[in-house]
């Protein structure tokens, strides 16, 4: 595994942790991920992945740039296949749900949110029959960056 450094930015310590790093990286559903990300198109050349900043006991999981990144730079690429979009739920074989269902999925200001959460359980508890088994099993909800503190979505900005 590489070795960075990355300097405090914002008031946030954001040093790379090389031990957190290589223990997330031996984690079988991390590589279970990853096999499966790039088996199925995924670009992540530019990043270093998984990685792990800060101390030992408040590890913050996510990617590392291997070089400079420019301002608008394609970072990470992400095949249409590979994403989980209210389109996809809806041509889905649980797509009649969303057609029989108008108030909630037609005409809500909401419905995209409402279809995509809906389909997202829906392959979740399939388990290994879905596509996305490995990615649900690799990401925990509480560290998607929706529920970062601000601070810290301050230090990715791209500027």
């Amino acid at each position: 595994m590489e070795s960075l450094n990355l300097k405090e930015e914002g008031g946030v310590q954001s040093d790379f942790n090389q031990k957190g790093s290589d223990r997330l990286a031996q984690d079988p559903k991390v590589q279970a991920y990853t096999k499966w990300a790039l088996e199925n198109g995924c670009k992540m050349e530019k990043v270093l992945f998984p990685a792990c900043f800060g101390p030992d006991d408040n590890l913050l999981e996510g990617a590392a740039a291997r070089e400079e990144i420019a301002p608008n730079e394609a970072v990470i690429m992400v095949p249409m296949k590979m994403l989980l979009t209210p389109e996809r739920a809806r041509s889905s074989e649980i797509g009649h749900i969303f057609e029989n269902h108008d108030t909630i999925f037609k005409a809500s200001v909401d419905r995209d949110y409402f279809a995509l959460l809906v389909f997202m359980i829906y392959e979740r508890q399939k388990k290994e029959k879905s596509f996305w088994w490995p990615y649900f099993q690799a990401v925990d909800p509480i560290d998607l960056c929706v529920y970062w503190d601000k601070k810290y979505l301050d230090v990715i900005q791209d500027y």
